[in-house]
């Protein structure tokens, strides 16, 4: 998940306001010409928006009535997304009030990302005890560090490997707070030998916003866990598999493939092609601000933070 500061957000708001009294502006540039045309017909007259057909989704984003099949079954539709359509997101949510946003820290999303990866590996694997988290130097490694500390406290005993720390001062803080805690933290990702202490992997090295092929020092890790072999620990992948093209997938033939992943706020196109167990959290978007954009966000049961949106293994849709 990539979290930047908010920008401005400068596109036409006195137009866009037009759209609903009670909801965000359409957005800037990264959407493209769809988004220019939806917010110049919301605005065109009171009665249109009632008479006229939904606007199309933003470049990029698969209609949630596709997705519901892409997702192999899901029991809840839900749009998937580019990764120009998920920094947008990102910015919408972190931006101020009076410039069309939610108001949200960084800080604030990582945590609750967190909270949702910590969340997915209990659910995925109730048994885990020694769980070791594998944390890039982004935001992605942000949610793991956190997730880290939410496993702590659940009862696990969690490892973290973290070979690059990040440079936001936040990163050296959830440092400090795993330290207080206890949790081990490593510089290199363990040997063989030491990797099957543990029962599950949690993939938190690289989100939507990486680009091209993994590099050293991850790039020898991410071999490792498309080499798998007996007594290798099952992978939980945060919001992708580490590696892939946010919307092609695996383009450059890693052959990783984790046993589950964890999307965050919005799964992304690369995730129709997923055939594991697949979760998604970041119970955090206002439905105002989702249809402003025009994505669908799943149902959520009751006060759960994460969904299964695959079917469970052996048969049965997972909720």
């Amino acid at each position: 998940m990539m979290r930047r500061p908010a920008t401005t957000l400068s596109f036409a708001l006195a137009a866009a306001s037009a759209f609903s009294l009670q909801r965000w502006p359409r957005a800037r540039g990264p959407l493209g010409p769809a988004v220019a045309a939806a917010a110049a017909s919301s605005s065109s007259s009171p009665s249109s928006s009632s008479s006229s057909a939904p606007p199309p989704p933003p470049t990029g984003a698969v209609p949630s009535q596709q997705c519901a099949a892409a997702a192999q079954g899901a029991p809840s539709p839900v749009t998937y997304v580019d990764a120009r359509t998920a920094a947008l997101v990102d910015e919408r949510l972190m931006a101020p009030e009076e410039e069309g946003g939610v108001g949200f820290t960084l800080d604030q999303l990582m945590e609750l990302a967190g909270l949702s990866v910590a969340l997915a590996v209990v659910r995925a694997h109730p048994n885990a005890k020694a769980p070791l988290i594998v944390c890039g130097p982004g935001n992605n490694g942000g949610d793991g560090l956190v997730a880290a500390r939410h496993l702590f406290h659940f009862g696990l005993t969690p490892t973290v490997v973290y070979p690059k720390a990040g440079k936001h001062p936040h990163y050296a803080r959830l440092l400090s707070q795993l330290r207080h805690l206890g949790v081990p933290v490593l510089s290199s990702y363990p040997p063989p030998s030491a990797a099957a202490d543990h029962d599950v992997v949690v993939d938190a090295l690289f989100g939507f916003s990486f680009r091209g092929p993994p590099r050293a020092p991850f790039e020898d890790v991410i071999r490792r866990w498309a080499e798998g072999g007996e007594g290798s620990p099952p992978v939980l992948a945060v919001d992708l598999p580490s590696g892939w093209d946010v919307e092609k997938g695996d383009v450059f033939n890693t052959g990783y493939q984790p046993e589950s992943v964890i999307s965050l706020t919005l799964p992304k196109l690369c995730m129709t092609s997923f055939s594991g167990r697949h979760f998604i959290g970041g119970r955090f978007l206002p439905p105002p601000l989702a249809e402003a954009l025009n994505v669908t966000t799943p149902a959520y049961v009751a006060d759960d933070l994460i969904l299964e949106l695959s079917p469970r293994p052996g048969g049965g849709e997972g909720v």
